[in-house]
């Protein structure tokens, strides 16, 4: 999980926990040493569709002032996609 944060240029993570109970992907709550939280989603590769569909819902929601969290980055990395 390290290598992955840092390829992300998330630093000084505090704690990395996974959040279970997730049905199609793999979740992680992040907290930096800064304070900030994150959110890490893991998906198969062939799943990447996936990712973009909903970094697409989720951006016109937000366009039309419904409150929704921030996608920061959607990327393939290793063996998927993160999110």
């Amino acid at each position: 999980m390290e290598v992955i944060l840092n390829d992300l240029g998330v630093q000084s993570v505090y704690s990395c926990t996974q959040i279970i109970g997730g049905q199609d992907s793999s979740v992680w709550k992040v907290e930096t040493s800064q304070g900030a939280t994150y959110a890490l989603r893991l998906l198969p590769r062939q799943r990447h569709q996936q990712f973009t569909r909903e970094e697409n819902i989720i951006r016109l929601v937000f366009d039309h002032g419904i409150p929704v969290p921030k996608v920061h980055l959607v990327k393939l990395w290793g063996s998927g996609p993160l999110c």
